[in-house]
């Protein structure tokens, strides 16, 4: 069973991962199939709630308790078998790639291309 549950998730996730990805301006090809994907860890359901993380070229995408699509971060340096303290002991030397304002931007910018009002949200949601 958890083999059939594990292709439908990862089916799930690609499917949501294919109707975002362009808008957003991923530089991927879409739209991706189940041979692109080089890494998929699916959590055992609980429930009716389920999370996985799916690992394309140099993206991961990952959702956790039914949330959609809820997190997508670019590897930009494989890390190899290197353990979590390593990794950590070497991302607090590295320089951050974008500013608070670039941050702020981009994530507008993402909102924006998926149909949200960003003005209404932080409106509603302030800082």
């Amino acid at each position: 069973m958890y083999a059939a549950y594990k292709y439908v998730v990862v089916a799930v996730m690609l499917t949501e991962i294919n109707s975002i990805g362009d808008k957003l301006g991923l530089p991927m090809r879409f739209p991706l199939t189940q041979a692109d994907v080089r890494n998929a860890i699916v959590f055992p359901p609980k429930g009716e709630s389920f999370g996985a993380r799916l690992d394309i070229d140099n993206f991961s995408f990952s959702c956790i308790d039914n949330i959609r699509l809820c997190f997508i971060w670019r590897i930009l340096k494989p890390w190899g078998r290197i353990s979590v303290a390593e990794r950590n002991d070497m991302l607090v030397k590295e320089e951050s790639l974008i500013d608070t304002n670039g941050a702020y931007r981009t994530a507008a910018r993402w909102l924006e291309a998926l149909s949200v009002d960003v003005r209404s949200l932080e409106r509603e949601r302030p800082l």
